[in-house]
């Protein structure tokens, strides 16, 4: 079986996100995993109707992140 990857977020990191060492504040990085998360949910189906016709939810309980690189103003994401 192949992998198929498809994009599930696309962004640009903006100065309001830096925190006092000049790199995108962690939080913001949270922000975006987030908003992929929930493409890549419907992407297999688990749309917000789905879930509300089968009267399901969805709730974040464990999150690792690993930062490879820091991220800085005006950087494609």
């Amino acid at each position: 079986m192949t992998a198929r990857f498809f994009e599930t977020y696309r962004g640009v990191v903006y100065p309001w996100q830096m925190d006092h060492m000049g790199h995108m504040n962690v939080r913001w990085y949270t922000d975006c995993f987030d908003q992929a998360t929930w493409h890549l949910f419907a992407a297999v189906g688990l749309t917000p109707t789905y879930l509300r016709e089968q009267n399901k939810a969805m709730a974040a309980l464990d999150q690792h992140t690993l930062y490879k690189a820091e991220v800085v103003a005006g950087e494609p994401l």
